[in-house]
């Protein structure tokens, strides 16, 4: 991986991960929520736009990239339904095909939180997502998949826990390399 992989990236990348790094100075109290690897029942509200930019890096034996920006952008359709669409840009490197830059699997989807019992009660959503195809430069270097495919998604609190977590499971068709997922993610999971 080159010694300076920020100073290759466009100028508008370079702008959103500075955004992103200055936003995240602020307080984050949250349970769980987008663009993290779990997510709430909650919406934005009607007519509420919520956008998040951020950055995440992974780092495999052979592989590093970093999702610069990973944007969120949600929509509040009343107050229970979110019109949501989930894309990172990516920028990598492998050992095989060196370092390669792209849009990453996208995913539009709509949340609706159908169960509501209040702040203090439960709250239960599905999520159903699309995810789409990645970039071909992504693809090939294995930084995205191929698409589209469903993702069947819920989530609900976990209020017997002592602190804050959200419960998901889920199903993706056509399979990937796993057939379905569940899992039990606390804040710290993220």
């Amino acid at each position: 991986m080159p010694e300076r992989p920020l100073k290759s990236l466009p100028p508008a990348v370079r702008l959103c991960l500075l955004a992103a790094a200055l936003g995240a100075a602020g307080s984050a109290a949250a349970d769980a929520g987008p663009p993290f690897l779990s997510n709430d029942p909650g919406t934005p509200g009607n007519g509420n736009w919520e956008i998040n930019i951020a950055a995440m890096q992974t780092t495999l034996p052979g592989v590093s990239s970093w999702q610069l920006p990973q944007l969120d952008v949600n929509y509040g359709l009343g107050d229970r339904i979110q019109l949501t669409v989930e894309i990172p840009y990516l920028v990598g490197s492998t050992s095989s095909e060196g370092q390669v830059s792209g849009w990453g699997n996208a995913y539009p989807g709509v949340k609706w939180r159908f169960f509501d019992q209040g702040e203090g009660g439960w709250q239960i959503a599905t999520f159903p997502q699309l995810q789409t195809a990645g970039s071909t430069a992504t693809q090939r270097a294995g930084l995205s998949l191929d698409g589209p495919r469903l993702l069947r998604r819920s989530r609900w609190p976990a209020l017997w826990a002592s602190t804050p977590s959200t419960s998901k499971s889920g199903t993706t068709f056509p399979a990937m390399d796993r057939k379905s997922a569940s899992s039990v993610s606390s804040p710290g999971d993220a």
